[in-house]
């Protein structure tokens, strides 16, 4: 038993996250408070910035992009010195933290990775909106990277697409339709990513 440091109450250890630079192993606060917490830091500025600069250290990896060229103390400073930083902050709170009113960062040329030369400050609404509407133009290089072939099952005729709005156009098919069938035969196409 130990008494968590936030909400004074006397819990069983299981309670509590692991700390092992703890003489008893286990955190000084007891997992609820610690969501809490954590859910608190990340509506701070502090807490959007470490969750943008992470959030791009993960997409890079799993882009195969390099890793930010900037460290989080330098996007901290560069992002605190913004002033539309701080107007698109004061929405959020306001929207009472609505996700798409959210702080964001957008890479001007997805074939760069995140630098201060090829990033800009948005909302997460309009980042997502400018992606989506790239995955329409069949430009959105996170997502459509390469070509696909379309094979028609039944002939063997096979034709490459530079786009999946190609795809689209010449199927008939949706986008989800295409991505949930990717590699599998359906509507009598087979559609592999090149």
């Amino acid at each position: 038993m130990q008494v968590c440091k936030y909400c004074n109450e006397l819990l069983p250890l299981s309670r509590f996250g692991k700390n092992n630079a703890r003489a008893n192993g286990v955190d000084y606060k007891c997992r609820p408070c610690n969501r809490l917490l954590r859910r608190d830091y990340f509506k701070t500025k502090g807490g959007v910035i470490t969750d943008i600069y992470s959030n791009e250290v993960k997409s890079s990896r799993e882009r195969n992009i390099s890793p930010p060229h900037y460290t989080k103390k330098e996007l901290k400073l560069w992002l605190l010195s913004n002033p539309l930083f701080h107007t698109l902050y004061e929405e959020w709170v306001a929207s009472n933290y609505t996700s798409s009113f959210k702080p964001s960062l957008d890479r001007r040329d997805d074939m760069l990775g995140y630098s201060f030369d090829n990033i800009i400050l948005c909302t997460w609404g309009e980042n997502f909106a400018r992606c989506s509407l790239n995955i329409l133009n069949g430009t959105n290089i996170k997502t459509v990277n390469t070509d696909f072939s379309i094979c028609i099952d039944y002939t063997g005729l096979e034709v490459t697409c530079s786009s999946i709005r190609e795809v689209v156009e010449l199927t008939g098919l949706t986008y989800d339709e295409i991505w949930e069938n990717l590699d599998n035969t359906y509507m009598g196409f087979i559609i592999h990513e090149n």
